[in-house]
């Protein structure tokens, strides 16, 4: 059998170009090249293989559109256990509908030699290996906005009980680079362990207790040590593909296999600024907080964590798909983060409501958490008006009715279902950006307040440092949350 390297089509072995374009045909040696699966899935050309498996392009006629086939390494298909892993992936990856994350159309097994192959979206791009190789140190908003669309990706697993366990560059694929619908889609789920499920007791029997799975660089010390896992592991790896990001290089490079692994159990990883002094406090400070030993220290929950990277993309001037499509009402947009557990063969547009549970008054929080960051820009404001009505030479206290009015946008019926107690306790949890948004003249207008539809805002300084300020943020009655506040030169505009 033969192909020509063009138009993919099959000729007997007797043939030499193709009658269509005149181009010279190839001897195949893969048998799976030429085959078709199912009767509509034309099998065309390997576009990448891993330990488990080879990838092929096809085209799937039925439709007239193009798929990825994961095929089963034929030696391993005589293995149990790497036949029921393999399928576990498929059962992991084919509970999640979301964007961020690969499609899974079927699963079935060639008729010939009953070799168990998935079907998949088909996406054209480079994985985040190759563009952080080809680039170095990424942008800090661009580090953000991919680790972003990563976190809606972990979000989607772990509500579905999927813990991905070997989440690294080379399993993110990123499409439409550098256009402003750049998008990151997570993959290969073959070490995918399943909560909460009749499957999990297989899980744990595949990959035995004490057994390590994953990849030395990005594991995290609990799975290094071959302790029992939760989500939370997957938080760590993402840590390390920020600090991969962010510098262009890894916590633990110069260290390979299993030093890394002691190294990630033991070591305290460098600070990312280290190696990248321009890196923003915001991003620097996310990514030392990811890459805490102890997982109780790191963000608890995709949910935490992407209200943090919310706020310190808005803190270095970026947009968010909330502020985009509705303007600043909403840290995300309805159905970022779903909740519900609809059933897994429901195909969902990603765009429903997001419906907090009764009595948690999430609404509130999240109209006053986005607040704070709309307030951080009003001081900046009122900040360059105090500098200049101090520059003829006149005291630096001013009367508080001389201070220019902060204001803090948050519905009044909003207000009325927050318990204070819950909304002190979730502020609490959330990882503050570091806002460049005002000099030490921030200290004048701290007692300022102004009531806005219905809202009532006070800022206190708690302390002062030579190179930043501390303070808190009230809503009457309640404190919402504290912020730290660097110097920036307000005279230069």
């Amino acid at each position: 059998m033969k192909i020509c390297p063009q138009c993919h089509k099959h000729f007997p072995d007797e043939a030499h170009f193709c009658p269509k374009d005149g181009a010279p045909l190839a001897e195949i040696s893969d048998p799976f090249l030429g085959k078709t699966l199912l009767g509509q899935f034309q099998i065309e050309e390997l576009i990448g293989q891993g330990s488990m498996g080879k990838v092929y392009l096809a085209k799937q006629v039925s439709v007239d559109r193009h798929v990825a086939v994961k095929i089963l390494k034929r030696k391993l298909a005589s293995d149990p256990n790497v036949i029921k892993r393999f399928q576990r992936e498929a059962k992991a990856a084919a509970r999640l509908n979301h964007p961020n994350i690969i499609t899974i159309h079927l699963v079935g097994e060639t008729e010939d030699d009953h070799i168990p192959y998935m079907v998949m979206e088909y996406v054209q791009g480079s994985t985040l290996e190759l563009v952080c190789k080809a680039q170095g140190a990424i942008d800090p908003l661009r580090v953000l906005t991919i680790s972003r669309q990563i976190i809606l990706a972990l979000h989607e697993a772990h509500r579905n009980g999927v813990v991905h366990r070997d989440l690294k560059p080379e399993n993110i694929n990123i499409l439409k680079q550098g256009t402003p619908h750049e998008t990151a889609k997570v993959l290969d789920f073959g070490i995918a362990k399943i909560l909460h499920s009749s499957e999990e007791y297989e899980s744990q029997n595949l990959t035995k207790t004490g057994t390590i799975f994953g990849t030395p660089a990005y594991i995290s010390p609990e799975q290094a040590s071959g302790e029992p896992l939760d989500h939370r592991t997957d938080l760590y790896s993402l840590g390390v593909i920020m600090f991969r990001m962010a510098t262009g290089r890894l916590p633990f490079e110069d260290a390979s296999g299993l030093e890394v692994l002691v190294r990630h159990i033991k070591e305290i990883p460098p600070a990312a600024r280290s190696f990248n002094p321009d890196l923003p406090d915001v991003i620097n400070l996310m990514v030392e907080k990811l890459l805490k030993k102890d997982r109780n220290a790191r963000y608890q929950s995709t949910e935490e964590l992407l209200m943090a990277v919310d706020a310190a993309i808005i803190a270095l001037g970026g947009i968010t798909p909330s502020m985009e499509n509705t303007g600043p009402t909403s840290r995300f947009t309805p159905g970022e983060l779903r909740t519900d557990s609809s059933p897994r063969g429901e195909v969902r547009s990603g765009i429903e409501e997001l419906a907090p549970p009764p009595g948690k008054g999430l609404q509130f929080f999240v109209v006053v958490f986005f607040g704070i960051i709309v307030l951080a820009a009003l001081v900046f404001g009122a900040l360059k008006f105090l500098k200049g009505g101090n520059s003829g030479g006149s005291s630096s206290k001013k009367d508080e009715s001389q201070v220019p009015a902060l204001s803090m946008t948050a519905p009044v019926a909003s207000m009325k279902t927050a318990p204070p107690v819950n909304t002190v306790q979730t502020m609490a949890a959330v990882q503050m950006p570091v806002v460049k948004a005002c000099d030490f003249l921030f200290e004048q207008a701290a007692t300022s307040r102004k009531t806005c539809f219905g809202s009532t805002v006070e800022i206190k300084v708690v302390e002062k440092g030579r190179n930043l300020l501390q303070v808190e943020l009230y809503i009457p009655g309640m404190v919402i949350a504290n912020a730290t506040v660097l110097p920036i030169d307000v005279s230069s505009g």
